[in-house]
Order: C-alpha cells, then sequence, then structure tokens
C-alpha cells in the first residue's frame, strides 16, 4: 500500500477524476468558458416547472410570455419562471436551481443572465468626470473623497454606514454598495438573498473549515486560498451575483477553550499561528499571491479580520456573548488578544476590522477607544473601515447598559469607539437623532464616512471601468477545476495523524475489502463545516458533495465496500451497533468515521462537554474489541476527547477537522497511502476532564491550571504541534551541542541563523513542518506562567531517501514577548530556542544583551475603565 510521491501524484490525479465523475463535483474537469449574451427569446416548456426555490409571485398574469418577461427583469436574480396555465395565470419567479419537475398545468422556462463582466460602479461617463471632482481618476484620493462626503445629504449619511443596506445615491449617479458577505470557507454570496448564490453551472469554492488551514502550518496554502476567494468574489460582482467587495472574514480569534462553539470556524490556540493565518489570508485576499501593490493599483477585494476582540464565549457561566465583558489584565489581553490583529493589520495590511459583541475591560469592543487607538495610531499603514458584529452597537445600550440610549451608544461608537459601519439598524434610526441631541456631531459622521468611502475608491469602484483588469473577472474564475484541486489539496494538507500503532496500522493497501462504520462515513453537511451556506452545488443541493464512504469506493474499486452507520451523533440507533459489528466482521479493514457537528458546536452556543459522545464510544469499544486494523478518522471543528480510542493497540487516529467537499476523497486517499499525512495539531487535545478543571467564562489563559501549550501545566491527550507521518522523518542541528549565542536589542541586534536538516528516511515522500519556539527564562520579565511561545515555522516536502536545510533567523525581534504591563517589548535575559515537529526537539541557549525595547505600549492612557 506504499507509493512514492511521483505515484502518488499521478493516483491523486486518477483517482479525483474518478471521483469527480462518480459523485457528480461541482465543476467538470474543463475549463469553463462563458456563453455568448443570451437573447431576449423566452424558453417554454409545457406541464414542466424549473426549480423549487420562488422569491416573488405575481397574480393573474396574462401569458407565459409575461411572466418570462418579468423575470428578465430580475436577472440575475431570477433563473426561472412558472406560470400557471390553469386559467389562474399565476406567474411564479424562481432563483436557485433550474432542474425540472414534472407538473400538469403549468408553462416554464429558464433565463440565463448576461454573463459579460459588468459591474456596478460610479463615475463612468465622461460628463460625470468633468462634473464631479470624485470622480476625477487624477486628483489625490483624499480630495476625491471630501468632495464626495461634501455633496452626500446628510440624510443619506446613516444609511451608507449601515451594512446590508445596499444604499444607492441616485442624485450622485453612485450604485448601492453592500457590507458583509461572509468568507469563511467560501464566498457566501446571496446568503442573505441579496444576490442569487450560483451561477447555472458553477458555485464558489468551498474549503476546509479554518481549524484545517492552522493545522497545515502553510502560508502560501493559505495565501492562494484567498486569492481564489477574492478572484471569485470580484466575479461574482461583476457578474450581478454579489454587491459588494469586502468579506467578512476570517475569524481570527484563539481556540483558547475548547467548549468554544466557534472553534470550528477559527483555527489555532497560539497567537502568532494565527496571526501568519491572518497575514497570509490578508495578503491573498488584497493582493493576490504577488507581493507589492496589488493587481492594476486597485485592492482585489477587502479582508475583514473578525472579531476584535476576545470574542471566544457563546452562551457559557451565565454569560452570552452580548452581555459578557472580557476582564483580564492589560498583560493578559496584550499578550493573548492583541498579536493574531497586529500581523493581520501591520504585516497583511488588512482594511477592514470587525468589532465583538462582548465588551472589553468594561468597555463595549465596538466603543472601545482601543482598537480604533491600536488599529488607527498604531498599526495600520493604510485607511482601514471598522465594522460592527450584528447591530453590537444596540447590545451596548440594551445588552451591556453601558450607554443610556441607541442615540448615546451610537454617537460613542463613531466618535470613540472608530465604528464606521453598524451591521444592524441602530446607526439607521438613532445616528442624526445623536447628533442632533449633541452627543457627536457631523464631522465625526463624516469622519467615518471618509474611512468606508476611501475603502470603496481603493477597490476602484469610482475609476473607469475599461482600465482595470479586475473588472474583466467573470464565469471562467468561478468554480474551476484548478481551484476545486487546490481545495482538495489544503483538505490533504490538514489532515492530522495522532497515532499509528508500530507504525503499521496505516496505510491500508488497496484490495482488502472495508467496512466503513459510524454516524460519519457517509455524511454530508457534516464534513463540509458550521458555515457552509448553500452554496456548494450549482442545484442548491449537497448532491456533488464526496462522502468518506464514496471516497473508499474511489480509491479502493476493485475490492467491497460496505457501510454501517452503527449510532447517531448523539443518540443510539436501533440495533445499530449490533449491525455494525456484523458488518465489519466481514472486512479485512475497518474505517470508522466518528465526531461531532454544527449540531453541537455552533454559533451562539458553546460545549459544555468536549468528550465524544457517549454513544460513539461505546460504538468504537464493540468495533475495537473485534482486533481488526481500524482507522478512527475525527470530524471535528474545536477538539473532541477520545482517550479510551486513542489507547486502542489496532486503531490508529485520524483528524480530519472539517475538511469540505473534498475531504471524503482527500481522507480516503491518506488512509491507502495515496497521500502521506503532514499536518500538526492547532490546538491541546485535552483529556474530557479538563471541563471540570476551570470555568468557560476564565478569559485569562494563565489561571491555574491554564489553558493551550502556552500555559497548560497538565498533561494533555496531545499537545500543540503533534502530527506523525507515515515515512521516518528525522532532524540534525547544523550547531554544536551545547553551543551558546547572544545577541541584543535594539537597532544593533545581529541576526542568528540555525539550520535544520529534516531527513527522510521512507517509504514515502513527506510533508514536514518545524515549528521554531522560544523559552523564556527566569531572568526574562514576561507574562507571568509563560512556558513558549511560537514564533516561526516552516513546511517542506522532502523525497524519499533525501534531506532538506531549512534556515530560521533568530534575532531580538523574533524573541519579543509580553511583558508584565502588557507591552509587547525586546527584553535582555537568556532564552532557549526549540525546533521541533512535534516528535524530537533540538535546541539552542541564546543570551540578549542590551537594555529593554517597547515594540508597542500598551494603550492604557487612551481609555478609563468604568
Amino acid at each position: 500500500g506504499l507509493v512514492s510521491r511521483s505515484t502518488m501524484t499521478v493516483w491523486s490525479l486518477l483517482v479525483a477524476v474518478a471521483a469527480f465523475q462518480a459523485v457528480s463535483l461541482c465543476r467538470a474537469a474543463a475549463v469553463h468558458v462563458p456563453p455568448p449574451p443570451p437573447t431576449p427569446s423566452c424558453e417554454f416548456a409545457s406541464n414542466v416547472m424549473y426549480g423549487k426555490q420562488f422569491f416573488k409571485k405575481y397574480n393573474s398574469t396574462e401569458s407565459a410570455g409575461a411572466c418570462c418577461k418579468l423575470c428578465q427583469d430580475e436577472i440575475p436574480r431570477c433563473t426561472s419562471y412558472v406560470w400557471h396555465s390553469d386559467g389562474t395565470g399565476e406567474c411564479w419567479l424562481h432563483t436557485g436551481s433550474t432542474e425540472p419537475i414534472t407538473k400538469q398545468d403549468r408553462i416554464s422556462g429558464r433565463v440565463k443572465p448576461d454573463l459579460n463582466p459588468n459591474p456596478p460602479m460610479a463615475c463612468q461617463s465622461q460628463a460625470a468626470r468633468e462634473q464631479h471632482k470624485f470622480c476625477d481618476p487624477t486628483l489625490p484620493l483624499d480630495q476625491r473623497v471630501a468632495d464626495l462626503i461634501s455633496k452626500i445629504n446628510d440624510t443619506d449619511k446613516p444609511g451608507l454606514l449601515t451594512a446590508r443596506a445596499d444604499l444607492a445615491l441616485p442624485y450622485l449617479d453612485i450604485p448601492g454598495y453592500y457590507w458583509g458577505t461572509n468568507c469563511i470557507q467560501s464566498v457566501e454570496n446571496g446568503a442573505h438573498g441579496e444576490s442569487p448564490r450560483c451561477l447555472s453551472d458553477a458555485c464558489s469554492t468551498s474549503f476546509p473549515a479554518p481549524p484545517g488551514w492552522a493545522a497545515a502550518f502553510n502560508r502560501t496554502m493559505v495565501r492562494e486560498m484567498a486569492n481564489v476567494f477574492a478572484s471569485e468574489l470580484r466575479a461574482f460582482y461583476n457578474l450581478g451575483h454579489a454587491k459588494g467587495l469586502d468579506c467578512w472574514g476570517p475569524v481570527i480569534n484563539l481556540n483558547r477553550d475548547p467548549r468554544w462553539g466557534r472553534n470550528g470556524e477559527a483555527g489555532a490556540e497560539d497567537p502568532y499561528l494565527m496571526g501568519q493565518v491572518a497575514k497570509a489570508w490578508s495578503l491573498g485576499f488584497q493582493n493576490g499571491t504577488t507581493d507589492g501593490e496589488p493587481p492594476g493599483g486597485f485592492l482585489k477585494g477587502v479582508a475583514t479580520i473578525k472579531h476584535w476582540d476576545g470574542n471566544t464565549l457563546e452562551d457559557s457561566d451565565g454569560f452570552t456573548r452580548h452581555n459578557f465583558n472580557v476582564n483580564v489584565t492589560h498583560a493578559a489581553l496584550a499578550d493573548g488578544y492583541f498579536p493574531a490583529f497586529r500581523a493581520a493589520m501591520v504585516e497583511g495590511e488588512a482594511r477592514g476590522v470587525m468589532c465583538a459583541y462582548n465588551a472589553v475591560l468594561g468597555i463595549p469592543s465596538c466603543l472601545s477607544p482601543l482598537l480604533n487607538h491600536m488599529a488607527r495610531s498604531e498599526w495600520a499603514k493604510h485607511t482601514l473601515y471598522v465594522t460592527s458584529d450584528s447591530d453590537a452597537v444596540n447590545d451596548a445600550y440594551a445588552s451591556h447598559h453601558y450607554s443610556a440610549s441607541r442615540e448615546a451608544a451610537s454617537c460613542s461608537a463613531v466618535s470613540v469607539g472608530g465604528c464606521d459601519v453598524n451591521s444592524g439598524a441602530t446607526y439607521q434610526h438613532s445616528l442624526l437623532k445623536g447628533v442632533s441631541q449633541g452627543l457627536c456631531s457631523m464631522s465625526d459622521v463624516d469622519a467615518a464616512l471618509a474611512h468606508v468611502l476611501t475603502v470603496r475608491f481603493q477597490l476602484g469602484l469610482f475609476d473607469p471601468r475599461d482600465t482595470q483588469p479586475l473588472t474583466q473577472l467573470g464565469a471562467e474564475v468561478i468554480g474551476t477545476a484548478d481551484s476545486q484541486a487546490k481545495s482538495l489539496d489544503a483538505a490533504r494538507q490538514s489532515l492530522v495523524l495522532l497515532t499509528n500503532p508500530g507504525g503499521s496500522v496505516l496505510p491500508f493497501a488497496r484490495g482488502k475489502s472495508v467496512a466503513v462504520i459510524g454516524p460519519k462515513g457517509n455524511a454530508i453537511n457534516d464534513i463540509l463545516g458550521s458555515h457552509v451556506k448553500g452554496n456548494i452545488c450549482p442545484d442548491g443541493s449537497y448532491d456533488c458533495i464526496t462522502t468518506l464512504l464514496e471516497g473508499v469506493q474511489a480509491v479502493n474499486p476493485s475490492a467491497s465496500v460496505a457501510f454501517a452507520p452503527g449510532s447517531g451523533e448523539t443518540t443510539p440507533l436501533p440495533r445499530g451497533v449490533d449491525a455494525a459489528v456484523k458488518v465489519a466482521k466481514q472486512a479485512d479493514v475497518i474505517v470508522l468515521a466518528l465526531g461531532i457537528s454544527g449540531h453541537i458546536e455552533h454559533e451562539s452556543h458553546d460545549r459544555t462537554s468536549i468528550d465524544l459522545p457517549d454513544t460513539q464510544h461505546q460504538l468504537a469499544a464493540a468495533i475495537l474489541a473485534l482486533n481488526k486494523p481500524t482507522a478512527i478518522v475525527l470530524n471535528n471543528g474545536g477538539m473532541v476527547a477520545v482517550t479510551a480510542e486513542a489507547a486502542a493497540p489496532n486503531a490508529a487516529l485520524l483528524e480530519s477537522f472539517y475538511p469540505g467537499p473534498h475531504g471524503g476523497l482527500a481522507i480516503a486517499q491518506t488512509l491507502f497511502g495515496l497521500s502521506n499525512p503532514g499536518g500538526k495539531m492547532p490546538y491541546t487535545v485535552y483529556h474530557a476532564n479538563f471541563t471540570a478543571q476551570t470555568p468557560m467564562s476564565e478569559m485569562d489563559e494563565s489561571v491555574a491550571p491554564g489553558r493551550t501549550y502556552r500555559f497548560y501545566t497538565g498533561t494533555p491527550l496531545f499537545p500543540f504541534g503533534h502530527g506523525l507521518s507515515y515515512s521516518k522523518l528525522s532532524l540534525s542541528a547544523g550547531w554544536a551541542p551545547g553551543a551558546a549565542f547572544s545577541t541584543s536589542t535594539g537597532s544593533s541586534s545581529n541576526m542568528l541563523q540555525f539550520d535544520v536538516t529534516v531527513k527522510n528516511q521512507g517509504p514515502l515522500d513527506a510533508d514536514e513542518v518545524i515549528m521554531a519556539m522560544v523559552m523564556p527564562g527566569k531572568n526574562v520579565p514576561c507574562i507571568k506562567g509563560l512556558k513558549k511561545q511560537l514564533f516561526d515555522f516552516d513546511r517542506v516536502t522532502v523525497k524519499n531517501g533525501g534531506e532538506i536545510k531549512i534556515k530560521f533567523e533568530v534575532d531580538a525581534t523574533s524573541l519579543q514577548l509580553t511583558d508584565q504591563d502588557g507591552n509587547l517589548v525586546q527584553m535582555p535575559g537568556d532564552y532557549t530556542i526549540v525546533f521541533t515537529n512535534g516528535q524530537q526537539e533540538l535546541t539552542a541557549s541564546v543570551t540578549v544583551t542590551g537594555s529593554t525595547v517597547v515594540i508597542d505600549k500598551f494603550p492604557a492612557h487612551v481609555y478609563q475603565e468604568p
């Protein structure tokens, strides 16, 4: 069952093609070529109904032709019409799928939108450019923005600062703009009914859930993935299938506690790793895959990182995210919660930030000067916009009881918090009232307007359409074979091999009979993730998804593959375990697919237990008792405790997180050795009793027994960074054992180089991740309780029998930590540098000399705690 990477590549392509054909995956392998513009003629079919999702109904329409014309007037939202020929004359307009259904007394037809890119933009006529300074592309941007603001009616300003309002300004010939397209695993255009979700034959490419991004430890992969998102959003916008070019995502809050309901949307427990994901995402989404200025000088899209800050509780310990206060020390806040946002803004140049529902240090996030100061005074190099989470400004009044009125909350958000856009109706109803009451000024409103309009200008929406390559993107870039291949590869890279007793359970040899057992064995939605909004298959279904069962059948076609669920996710099935054991007894090897889903962990709901559901423990015990080679595949966002299963001598454990639409195939390829797992755990896997050791609402990670690998003093089931390979990999240091190194703080710091060689003794080509961590000595006055901290990593591919040298450069900047006052500093003292693949460690001693250098001073001076 072992093959080389070259063979593996061929097999991967062959298997991928077979699986695509077998289960009708989202796109054909051929690149989509846009059809010519459709003619205005109507399609008529009797006794049939195309589609079933209607959005508008007309009574007593005179003819099928008139009904078709109504549909054509609503392109691209309307994809088909249905006229009742039974004498009622009813006309129903449908969106989404156009699959035919036999229906008597109906005349129906499909319509197709014009697939020639024609994005809604202002300033496209010569007359407009001559009449308005804001339309003159030769003027400085700030002058153009100021001119536009001077011409906007005051009554329209709150609407322009409201997400999903889509307010147009016809008196200035400015089309509406929609703030608020979510981008977690794909471009979720149309999720709120603002536009169609898919083209007739393609949807946006869906990728694995974010925990898999972090597990891959691959910056390039994340950046390429974000570039796909941005290209597809641009194309949808150009074709009228999206109304904005900003994406709300990614979620860069830490996996602080395994109970958090949104761990399936976030990723890592480590601030540096989460920051590197955020940086790569922001660069890829806004600039594409090329460093430097974005293509054509305009942003491809606007990344909106979320949720500032400390947003890692949904409904625990008597609190909800709407009324919870993150009450921690300055050091805990700056050490754990600032870094990911800092990296996204300083290094990734993210142009958008979302503030959270919760309060931080007693002040609702969207009203707090912390974000406004750090983002705009300390970190951001460019103008950025800030949006609230869904009506979080209202929460300041209604839930936190911080503001005396909605008017006061609106004015504080705009003038103090720097929250430019409110996702909800509060600004529309209350902002101008607040101005009239003297709670803020129109200048404050105009400042917020300047932020959001600057970003729209930077997207090129006020410049000539025909000079911008981005405005030409169309259907040819949506859901392409190349993008689907990237999604499949991301799923493979994210898989983490947790156990493999004796190195002999996996990979399975093809040709052996297989029993796929477990509630996740043939699941569809459960492998996608908790933030998939129906834009997977063009017909609106999930039929184009490869399940794990189908993946195994595709990879192992010459042998029998049987299936039995055994149990539900949380409830037993009648005689389910007995039936599963009967099926498993007939097989040579077993794939046991277990885990949780969005039914258990999701937005607005935290878990109380982190254990695998008991009914699945019972199923696993019965299957493992057969003593057959078994691969346990875990499907989850946040961790699940599998202490008993991890100890089984006949079972290998493979963590798959939520691997996305190609996850079933990626897992199957890995189980049978067509892909060699190389991911590492992005968070700690605790034992089930962890939840009894500390309350969910304790937000300081250092409080005993600690949370995350940086502070936890207990023994986890699997540590952060753990992950095995099918190959025998070893590390060697390029420096002498016991050698000591020194560098200094400040500008005189000298760069140290550490060479780590990774050797692969086979039997497969392998990916390996090397993590560089710092352990502060006792003479380093950093935040209390810190054990170690990631500061760099690299993922490399090593050929079977080969080796590769990785160069890590280290100076005082690499070793900067948070001090006990919350300042980010370079500190003199003794440090131990650890280079590890999660199994083997290489260490070096480094002494930092000089004086303490403050990089970021905690801004205690900008606010007063209540």
